[in-house]
């Protein structure tokens, strides 16, 4: 239930902030999303300035002012509601890859009983930062998401989450749906791009399908990606008609506030769009004002911190190894990192095959490879692409042609820096999702211009069904099995058993419970159960708390209101074994903690408040009288 409500006040945020963005003046669903999506990350910055909380209820109230005015002019008679237009068929082709997207990315991440590989357990952290304190404030190096790294993703999970108890389930499941709103929002972007439903609908097909494109894999980069569609219409659009300047100052705004290495590359293809574009005329003064409108709105949050970064001030938290929690370095040395021409995890040199075939098993985070079919398209759609650019004379054609030319070449460099020796990089194998945008565009072009050259209407239809199935037999069971099988859980845990251990907590104790961890904290958030290690109570009261007598650690624990301890294989990595075997002969012999789960990896204990307290049969639903802790039975 409470699932299904926070997918409802979503997506009323969603038509809300839409509306007020576009003062109430557009009737198109997606333009309202699309533009209402980066509005509320605008809004979340902007109150947090102000000194109002951060919180689901004040978002409420701004996303209910445009629906509560419209209401009161219907009710007068002044407007009419349920505008029902009838769909086109391209437009119902889209809403089924939609709802295949949603499978994919809304259900695939609950195939497996945890957060995939490293980044989710970093942005669960600072997500919870923001759901409890209900603000951004937090001083640099705390939180690997949050200060000096841009917001958005976090406030709209943050928020969220304010509403559903279950940073697990938020998570995994707007993450994805963060992914398939940018089906919607590619769509409605190449229509304007080319004026041609029938391309914008077979682009937004392939770009489903095409392998390198986003996995459901939980970062920020799920959430920037679709945010760039939205950014590129509204751009376009403020080009020639004034009244989309300000959607489109909150849509480039809300890129730069989301993720710093995107914005970069969404910076230099917003270029090399307004450069294609120059031919059919552009309103320089629209641009301008586009421009410094964003330009203000993005330094909201980056004044701040490039302030802060140039006075010695600023600080990033980076994973270290094994450890979540890391260690921090300086916000200038690390950026210049981001530059290297090697950077990135999984940044190598590309060769003819790493396009041609796609790996099994490929990268969860972004995967490599277009398969034979889509180098075929994509080789088809420059030949005949290059042909009509020649060929034609009308500046639409052209500018669209151009556009797609320049983004090609520039995410093709951009992901072999390391394949033709270039001096600068930024992180190469992230430029694979930007890669599929052109590619699958491209791939529209070469089955649509292919068709041109047939007679016959149904030999036209008949092709692009062909081309169609032989997409669906080749990439959709790659796309399928890989989103939907089982993800590793990353370098931080030992085992199976380790992080089985911490998944025991989610699945028997209350949402929120308080878990006290001696190393990485972080770990326990995303499991749905809480920790506040970011305050300064916790930060007295645990200072080397694994050093600490059993009686002091006690009070504590009892004071700051924790009623279950965990020690996992991160204390040996950080304490030594024999420390930690110590510990746990302490912990065993002292009757005011109870163990309550144990395997080989993890020790599970019930932090007793006195000697009478009620036991819980495991299994049992826990509820606001019982002390929180599940136990199995004897």
């Amino acid at each position: 239930m409470i699932e299904t409500l926070s997918i409802l006040i979503f997506i009323f945020y969603l038509y809300g902030f839409g509306k007020l963005s576009l003062a109430g003046k557009s009737q198109a669903i997606t333009e309202i999303f699309s533009t209402g999506l980066s509005s509320i990350i605008v809004f979340g910055i902007t109150i947090n300035l102000l000194r109002i909380p951060v919180d689901w209820r004040i978002f409420l109230v701004a996303a209910l002012i445009i629906p509560m005015h419209d209401l009161i002019k219907w009710r007068r008679g002044g407007i009419k509601f349920l505008r029902i237009h009838r769909p086109s068929w391209q437009a119902m082709i889209v809403l089924l890859v939609f709802i295949f997207a949603l499978i994919i990315y809304c259900w695939g991440p609950f195939q497996y009983p945890w957060f995939e590989d490293d980044d989710p357990w970093s942005h669960a952290a600072s997500i919870k930062y923001v759901a409890v304190e209900k603000n951004l404030n937090v001083p640099s190096g705390v939180f690997q998401y949050l200060n000096p790294y841009p917001p958005g993703y976090t406030i709209i999970l943050g928020v969220l989450h304010q509403i559903n108890p279950s940073i697990y389930w938020t998570m995994k499941f707007f993450n994805g749906l963060f992914i398939c709103l940018g089906f919607l929002f590619f769509y409605m972007f190449t229509e304007e791009l080319r004026g041609d439903k029938n391309k914008a609908v077979l682009a937004t097909f392939f770009l489903a399908m095409i392998p390198c494109y986003l996995t459901h894999f939980i970062w920020s980069h799920a959430l920037v990606i679709t945010l760039f569609y939205s950014a590129f219409y509204f751009l376009l659009k403020s080009l020639k008609e004034k009244k989309y300047i300000w959607p489109a100052i909150i849509c480039c705004a809300a890129v730069a506030l989301t993720q710093p290495t995107q914005a970069i590359k969404f910076t230099i293809m917003s270029v090399l769009l307004i450069i294609s574009f120059i031919p059919r005329g552009i309103r320089w003064k629209n641009l301008g004002i586009v421009v410094t409108g964003a330009s203000i709105l993005s330094l909201l949050w980056w004044g701040p911190v490039i302030l802060n970064a140039i006075q010695g001030r600023s600080e990033i938290a980076i994973r270290a190894g094994a450890k979540v929690a890391g260690h921090v370095g300086d916000t200038i040395e690390i950026s210049k990192s981001l530059f290297s021409p090697s950077g990135g995890t999984a940044t190598r040199a590309y060769m003819w095959e790493d396009y041609c075939f796609i790996r099994d098993p490929n990268l969860i985070n972004n995967p490599t490879g277009l398969g034979l079919m889509f180098c075929l398209l994509l080789f088809l759609g420059l030949i005949l692409g290059v042909l009509n650019f020649i060929k034609e004379r009308d500046p639409r054609e052209r500018s669209y042609l151009l556009t797609i030319f320049l983004w090609l070449f520039f995410t093709f460099i951009g992901m072999n820096t390391m394949t033709f020796n270039l001096p600068i990089g930024l992180f190469a194998f992230r430029f694979w999702m930007l890669f599929a945008i052109p590619v699958s565009i491209l791939s529209a072009e070469a089955v649509i211009s292919f068709n041109k050259y047939l007679n016959f209407k149904w030999n036209k239809i008949l092709v692009v069904i062909l081309f169609i199935l032989a997409i669906l037999r080749v990439n959709l069971p790659v796309k399928w099995k890989f989103n939907t099988m089982k993800w590793s859980y990353g370098i931080h845990w030992a085992s199976d058993d380790d992080i089985n251990g911490y998944v025991w907590l989610r699945k028997n104790l209350k949402t929120n419970t308080r878990v006290f961890s001696f190393t990485d904290n972080i770990l326990v958030l995303g499991h749905d159960m809480h920790t506040d290690f970011w305050s300064e109570n916790y930060k007295q009261a645990f200072k080397d708390a694994f050093n600490q007598p059993l009686d002091h650690l006690y009070r504590n624990l009892i004071k700051s209101n924790y009623r279950v301890l965990i020690i996992s294989p991160r204390d040996i990595w950080e304490y030594g074994r024999e420390a930690v075997n110590n510990k746990l002969r302490l912990l065993n012999g002292d009757s005011r903690f109870t163990l309550i789960f144990n395997n080989p990896a993890v020790k599970i204990f019930h932090v007793r408040e006195s000697q009478n307290i009620d036991e819980v049969d495991c299994g049992a639903e826990i509820n606001e009288e019982s002390d929180g802790v599940c136990r199995p039975p004897e």
